[in-house]
């Protein structure tokens, strides 16, 4: 984290007096010990992330709880469901939560995007999609068109720019734009 903020400030000369290494305190973990000390199952949060996510909703579907921590748990665990249902819809169900960012490819930061704008829940909204399925496996092309559905039926308008054959044929317009364009 250190020597990103470095690069970022353009101080490159100070990178060599900076040092990495873990916490003695989490390992490595970025909790405090208070954190780490709940558990759910014999599983600590951190334990958690290391799953993926397909795992996690398994671990969490599994759980027995009590009348009154199943009152409590119910919401946070259906907010959890959604949202990694909503990760699965794109192929992205083998991520873990304690990955970094900087480690995710093209592909998988594109349906990381495309769910977070897909299940927003926006209303009258203009979106503008630059090539949505690039960098993304051709077999979430369905995924991806039935996303992009699903924002047009919430009274939305969306505006693709796409080369995608399987997209573009799913368009309720399209619009050829450039030199040699179609009919």
């Amino acid at each position: 984290v250190m020597e990103e903020i470095l690069k970022r400030d353009r101080n490159p000369n100070i990178l060599k007096y900076a040092k990495s290494q873990v916490c003695s305190i989490c390992s490595g973990q970025r909790l405090s010990f208070e954190a780490l000390s709940v558990t759910i199952n014999t599983y600590s949060i951190a334990d958690l992330n290391k799953l993926s996510l397909r795992e996690l909703k398994r671990q969490l579907q599994s759980l027995e709880l009590t009348i009154s921590e199943n009152e409590v748990a119910q919401p946070i665990l259906e907010a959890i469901f959604k949202r990694i249902t909503q990760l699965e819809e794109f192929g992205l169900g083998y991520l873990q939560l304690n990955r970094n960012s900087n480690s995710l490819n093209g592909g998988e930061l594109q349906g990381i995007r495309l769910a977070r704008q897909v299940h927003s829940e926006l209303r009258n909204v203009t979106f503008v999609f630059d090539e949505p399925s690039i960098g993304m496996h051709a077999a979430y092309n369905p995924a991806i068109i039935k996303a992009l559905g699903k924002l047009v039926n919430n009274g939305n308008t969306v505006i693709l720019v796409e080369h995608d054959a399987q997209c573009i044929r799913s368009a309720d317009w399209i619009i050829e734009i450039g030199p040699k364009a179609g009919e």
